[in-house]
């Protein structure tokens, strides 16, 4: 805050005060030394503010300063709307941890419990690099790749499948390959990595938004990924990145363009997220980038879509 000036008394302080928020700037007034103290909050508004404090000295009975009270009126309420509102939206996150979380995101919990379980159904971890596919187990993780895979024999976390087919078997009726690629995670930490975001930004956005519209973020953003990755690479992938990178996205939108709607993104979260992004695109790691970067863009597309259609209806 910045200190504009000192008035004689209390009542003249709340005119100059009521006149200025009418204005557009918000002051705080407080006594100091027998006066009446004027802030400023905004440091762009100290210029105009010092302006009108110093008008107002010279006629503090002008009516633009006496007409100025309804209107200051009207804005408080309507800023005390706003904090109201923001106080139903905003979630403490330190509540959160605190609360059960399988109530509260069963949409969450649900990709969360498929993931870890189809990882432990088929793959052994015994390496931190590659799928390990067991003979006994391959046939149902086959089921989850966006097109028919087999393990290579004889070549542990190898796969093959054959290009010539491409998406058969989705346009005869298997329709739910075009999402299960999200389940299948190559390693602990592909895994663990996926489910931490999954977590965290799945959770915050079925608390607010509900678990249907997760559910239909999801499918949205996980198939768009998988067909990204698919048409770029091949079927040879899997992961929940692609729709962690579409949540990360919709949740940054909203918090830089609705901020009404109580998502809050950390600036520090948004480089990290970014700079993980360019470095998978330069790195000699083998991931799924285009997923990542339609995953990302399809999240941006449905917020600012969402923002701009609330907008609308006002």
């Amino acid at each position: 805050m910045r200190h504009i000036g000192d008035l004689p008394d209390e009542a003249l302080a709340r005119r100059l005060g009521d006149f200025l928020l009418a204005e557009g700037i918000k002051t705080a007034v407080e006594p100091e030394d027998g006066r009446w103290a004027v802030w400023v909050f905004d440091e762009d508004h100290v210029e105009q503010a010092r302006e009108e404090f110093a008008r107002f000295v010279d006629d503090p009975d002008d009516s633009r300063y006496t007409a100025a009270k309804q209107a200051a009126a009207d804005r408080r309420r309507e800023e005390e709307r706003r904090e109201r509102q923001l106080r139903k939206n905003a979630v403490d996150v330190r509540r959160e941890w605190e609360r059960p979380r399988f109530p509260r995101a069963p949409v969450t919990n649900a990709l969360f419990a498929a993931s870890i379980a189809l990882a432990a159904t088929t793959t052994s971890f015994r390496g931190l690099s590659s799928l390990s596919l067991c003979d006994r187990v391959e046939p149902l993780l086959t089921k989850f790749f966006l097109v028919p895979m087999q393990g290579v024999p004889g070549e542990t976390g190898k796969v093959q499948y054959r290009p010539q087919e491409g998406l058969e078997a989705v346009r005869q009726g298997e329709v739910h390959r075009l999402v299960t690629p999200i389940f299948i995670h190559m390693d602990v930490l592909h895994l663990l990595f996926n489910m931490l975001w999954l977590q965290i930004l799945g959770t915050a956005i079925e608390v607010r938004r509900g678990s249907l519209r997760l559910l239909g973020m999801v499918l949205a953003i996980a198939v768009a990924s998988n067909l990204a990755q698919y048409w770029w690479k091949g079927p040879a992938f899997g992961g929940m990145s692609g729709v962690d990178f579409g949540l990360f996205a919709y949740v940054w939108m909203k918090s830089r363009y609705e901020p009404e709607s109580g998502f809050f993104m950390p600036p520090q979260t948004v480089f990290l997220m970014i700079a993980w992004m360019l470095i998978c695109y330069v790195g000699p790691m083998h991931i799924a980038n285009a997923a990542h970067t339609v995953g990302l863009a399809a999240g941006m597309l449905l917020s600012l879509g969402g923002t701009f259609l609330r907008r609308q209806r006002r």
